[in-house]
């Protein structure tokens, strides 16, 4: 196994997108890019999430991948019991280390001690097609479908308030985050801003907050910060 350090240079590399901000005293960079030539099973990465022990995981069209620093193993029905498709699009680690991975068209799977488990709507989910996972203002997860949002309570699944053009995000600052269309809110200790921002909804809205508090958002437009009633525009 590689260090976390490594990893996270790792994880630098394979970002699909390198935003640097520089300073006057220019710093030197090397970048470098992994393809299907390396050991991907397909060039279009639409996912990807550190887990806690030090695996980089990726999510392709056509296969899960976990990369340990040196080498890919891909994960598809072919080679891997409990996958029933291989169109992956979604990644989250919950807090007890299962990693939840997401498909276009086969529900979800479940790895945990090394074993995946699929959910689908023969479970009783309302879609196949999974878009994000994400915890609520309450911190308990949402598993967010073409259907709607579900919570998976003790094994069921239940339908969840939706709110359209609406995005939750619990930020691991504690930070309340309300993405919405024309205005982005939030709330941290119990303190509200606004922030105006049209954001079009029709595109995938990702949102990660730093260690220094900044919220970026990305989308069909490019990326955004957000930070003490301010954006910037990248």
């Amino acid at each position: 196994m590689y260090s976390s350090q490594s990893f996270t240079l790792a994880f630098a590399k394979l970002s699909l997108l390198i935003l640097i901000c520089s300073h006057t005293t220019t710093a030197q960079y090397r970048i470098e890019s992994w393809t299907t030539d390396n050991g991907l099973p397909q060039n279009t990465v639409s996912s990807i999430t550190q887990t806690r022990d030090g695996y980089l995981w990726l999510t392709t069209f056509d296969g899960l991948v976990r990369f340990d620093g040196v080498r890919f193993k891909v994960f598809n029905t072919n080679n891997t019991k409990g996958l029933i498709s291989n169109r992956f699009t979604a990644l989250y680690e919950d807090q007890d280390g299962t990693l939840l991975i997401g498909t276009s068209d086969g529900g979800f799977a479940l790895y945990r001690d090394n074993v995946f488990t699929s959910y689908t709507t023969t479970n009783g989910l309302p879609s196949d097609e999974i878009n994000y996972f994400a915890r609520d203002l309450n911190g308990e997860l949402l598993i967010n479908t073409a259907a709607g949002p579900i919570y998976m309570r003790d094994g069921k699944f239940v339908a969840a308030q939706s709110e359209t053009n609406t995005k939750h995000y619990l930020a691991p600052s504690g930070t309340q985050w309300i993405i919405g269309a024309t205005e982005v809110r939030q709330v941290k200790n119990g303190k509200l801003t606004r922030y105006p921002l049209t954001l079009n909804f029709a595109n995938v809205i990702s949102p990660y907050e730093d260690s220094a508090g900044n919220l970026w958002l990305g989308e069909g437009a490019g990326v955004y910060r957000l930070r003490d009633g301010k954006t910037t525009h990248y």
